[in-house]
């Protein structure tokens, strides 16, 4: 794709009505978005590219106010929808314009079942399409808040989704071929249930940063108190939380809250916004009298296992193992860990698992290739 040859950003509703329409006679659609969390806080969409069998569209999201015929067109189920990587953008629509997305089809997905380990779009068109993704390494991040679209980042956004039509019809012959094609369908139509989940607020997701284990317990509370304190300055400035306080500069000030704020370095947000004196007066609070409690790791088990159950876990791993290498694919594609460890556990409720029922992670398309073949292992090595 040429600079002579690219698509007009769409910023006018008339615009859209225009283009909108032939669309939902649309077979398929490659869909990707691009965001701002990189540089505002919280983030949101700033630019949404199409591209149908004849033309690219993007359309710029922070003009164009109602986007109700693109709701409509996700949600057509007898239009193809392809994403690379679908998980963000599922989230994004849903968080910003609650759309939901019908007719999913998720390159990045099909590629891991084709046996692809490495799913970057790049890497992934060089190997099925021979095409040499060029894109500038200086716009994989940039604020896509900013206006005009210059015509190096309308070019690295068209490219996302120009080739994808091509790349589905390659992967579809392939996956047809192997008799996966079955498989890819169902796990498309899970992701299609991605639904956007609030993060955890700042109170719980200081136990994450880097370091919080290493200071003393009573020094929790005040780490708590500045992830709090970053949060809602983030907020205030609109910029992500790490471009206002590092969490290294959060540990070094839960670790020493009486140091001079005047020569440390790493305030200047805190300082531009004259929020100095708030920070001081956090680091000032008086510790509680019982000092937080590190939340307890669960286990990856259920609980714990007898002698008996770790044989036949590490047997069903090993089978998953074995049968990824015969395959040719990533075993964690073939069946769920946690439905391994719930049959290691208890023989007895493998049909549970094997049959596919309510509460099971295992697919439809798992059971009819490999339930047969888990019976037999547990019939021939497991004496139940």
């Amino acid at each position: 794709m040429n600079t002579s040859a690219l698509p007009a950003v769409i910023t006018e509703p008339t615009q859209w009505e225009k283009i909108a329409r032939p669309l939902e006679k649309a077979r398929i659609l490659a869909i990707d978005l691009e965001g701002n969390g990189y540089f505002r806080y919280p983030e949101h969409i700033c630019l949404i590219q199409l591209a149908s069998e004849k033309q690219v569209i993007l359309l710029d999201p922070l003009t164009l106010k109602d986007l109700t015929a693109l709701g409509r067109l996700l949600e057509n189920p007898n239009i193809v929808k392809i994403f690379h990587s679908c998980d963000w953008d599922l989230r994004s629509l849903d968080r910003d314009y609650g759309f939901r997305v019908r007719g999913l089809f998720d390159s990045s997905l099909a590629a891991r079942f084709l046996g692809i380990n490495e799913v970057g779009l790049g890497k992934v068109l060089k190997h099925f399409l021979g095409v040499d993704l060029d894109k500038s390494k200086s716009l994989q991040r940039q604020d896509w808040t900013l206006r005009p679209l210059n015509p190096e980042s309308i070019q690295y956004a068209a490219l996302d989704v120009f080739h994808l039509v091509e790349l589905r019809e390659h992967m579809l012959e392939q996956l047809q071929k192997l008799g996966r094609w079955e498989w890819v369908q169902e796990e498309c139509l899970r992701l299609e249930s991605l639904r956007y989940s609030p993060p955890a607020s700042p109170d719980e997701t200081f136990w994450n940063i880097k370091g919080c284990r290493e200071l003393p317990s009573n020094q929790w509370a005040l780490l708590r108190q500045l992830n709090v304190f970053r949060d809602q300055l983030a907020r205030r400035l609109n910029r992500p939380p790490f471009k206002v306080l590092s969490d290294a500069t959060l540990i070094s000030l839960a670790g020493s809250p009486e140091q001079n704020l005047a020569g440390f370095r790493g305030l200047a947000a805190v300082q531009n916004a004259k929020q100095l004196p708030q920070l001081r007066e956090i680091l000032d609070t008086k510790p509680p009298k019982e000092p937080l409690r590190f939340p307890k790791s669960k286990n990856s088990l259920p609980q714990r296992l007898s002698a008996e159950a770790k044989k036949r876990f590490a047997a069903l791993k090993q089978w998953r193992t074995d049968k990824g290498q015969v395959l040719g694919l990533d075993p964690s594609l073939l069946w769920p860990m946690r439905s391994l460890e719930a049959m290691a556990l208890d023989p007895e409720k493998r049909q549970h698992e094997l049959q596919r029922q309510p509460g099971s992670e295992v697919r439809a398309w798992q059971v009819k290739v490999f339930s047969a073949e888990l019976e037999n292992l547990f019939l021939s090595n497991f004496n139940v």
